[in-house]
């Protein structure tokens, strides 16, 4: 068993000094078989490391594509020496409920969605605050995290989704893309003053308030303004959380 799992290391190793450009991974990638192309494209797209896909891209069979599907469940698994791979099993849950539940109000699966990719990423939220029938804001939810600093985030904060202009899918809010003066409806202030904005939302609804700048909960800053830090949280520190 020793020897057959240092052999599939050595095998991903020699495999990964072999660069592959952006043009190769989607043309090996559209080459795949069925089941194959479904498992990186959908299945693990959010947990897969670039090297690891550039590995799996390389392989020449599907004996190799087997060994590394093996290898790459058995590098999560947090109970090697038991029978079940407890992370193998709620990624599939995640999955599942995903598809069942963030695809109602999408053209595309629920696991394309951002509501579906968080969830897929990180798993189910603390707690859930819904504001979805309020006249002066846009339909919102917000989901609250905790606990979560051993895979590298902050270890309390929210991540938010709003109907952009009140119509469509939930999207990923970004304070510094968005801001408060997004959430609100038929807000006539300077778009580019966010104190502003800020304050008259603050009015409306603290909790919203509160989330619209900053999406983690323990910063500060002195004068309100859309947070960096939430920008990195939401585009680079979530998506790199299961790698």
């Amino acid at each position: 068993m020793k020897r057959k799992a240092l052999t599939i290391i050595i095998f991903l190793f020699v495999l990964s000094l072999v660069p592959v450009s952006a043009a190769q991974k989607k043309l090996k990638t559209k080459n795949l078989p069925p089941a194959y192309r479904e498992w990186i494209e959908e299945e693990v797209v959010y947990i897969i490391t670039q090297k690891e896909k550039e590995v799996f891209l390389q392989l020449q069979s599907d004996k190799e594509r087997n060994i590394f599907i093996e290898a790459f469940w058995k590098q999560r698994d947090p109970t090697p020496n038991t029978p079940n791979n407890e992370f193998k099993t709620e990624h599939y849950k995640r999955i599942r409920y995903a598809n069942n539940w963030f695809g109602r109000q999408s053209p595309s699966p629920g696991w394309r969605t951002d509501m579906g990719r968080i969830h897929i990423t990180l798993g189910e939220p603390k707690s859930i605050d819904r504001f979805e029938n309020m006249s002066e804001v846009y339909p919102l939810i917000i989901w609250f995290y905790e606990g979560l600093s051993d895979m590298g985030l902050p270890n309390a904060f929210s991540v938010v989704f709003f109907k952009k202009d009140g119509v469509g899918e939930y999207r990923l809010y970004s304070p510094l893309q968005y801001g408060p003066q997004r959430l609100m409806v038929n807000y006539m202030g300077d778009p580019s003053d966010y104190v502003s904005a800020y304050r008259t939302l603050m009015n409306i609804e603290p909790d919203i308030a509160n989330v619209s700048l900053t999406l983690i909960t323990q910063e500060k800053t002195l004068v309100p303004r859309p947070s960096m830090a939430s920008e990195i949280l939401i585009t680079n520190r979530i998506p790199a959380a299961p790698m």
